[in-house]
């Protein structure tokens, strides 16, 4: 069982650090500019997306000029890595 956390533990680490690379590629080209971003855009956007769809139900995070749902991904990313480090 210890095995499939620490599984786990790195998938959510390497999905945590492709949405950071992509936040940090997103200042400075487009998401169609080349492979290595359409890639970072088509791994982390599953991720993105339902946790977008949710926030948008609320006014604030409609109006607000920030995408946050990207910050509540990684929130959400990192608890769970959390809680499975705390369990196993």
């Amino acid at each position: 069982m210890w095995i499939l956390a620490k599984g786990v533990h790195l998938v959510l680490r390497a999905v945590e650090t492709l949405m950071i690379l992509r936040a940090l590629l997103s200042w400075i080209m487009p998401p169609d500019a080349n492979q290595v971003t359409r890639f970072l855009y088509n791994v982390t956007e599953p991720i993105i997306e339902p946790v977008r769809r949710i926030l948008g139900r609320f006014e604030f995070f409609r109006s607000c000029p920030i995408d946050l749902s990207f910050l509540a991904a990684l929130l959400i990313i990192d608890l769970a890595d959390g809680v499975i480090r705390l369990l196993f």
